[in-house]
């Protein structure tokens, strides 16, 4: 048994590519997505650095903050993170 298209007027209309627009392919979306996730994991670094650099643990007691490279690594983690979502 052949099964029916359940979609309306409405969600046909949204795949439909309309005059004047380029239907984007998937590997522009893949490469789209993981420009934002390098850029966002590249900010991230950075603001973790500054992060360590401004605020930082003189003691070393806190375990994110007393050594850069943790910071570093969290900072893009996070910015990687947020930078996937951003946009999608």
């Amino acid at each position: 048994m052949i099964a029916k298209s359940r979609c309306n007027k409405k969600e046909k209309e949204d795949f439909e590519v309309k005059e004047g627009q380029s239907r984007a392919t998937q590997p522009e979306l893949k490469r789209k997505a993981m420009v934002r996730f390098v850029i966002g994991g590249a900010i991230g670094g950075i603001l973790g650095f500054l992060y360590y650099r401004l605020v930082g643990c003189p003691t070393g007691g806190c375990p994110l903050t007393s050594n850069p490279y943790t910071s570093m690594l969290y900072g893009m983690v996070l910015g990687a993170l947020i930078g996937g979502r951003i946009g999608s």
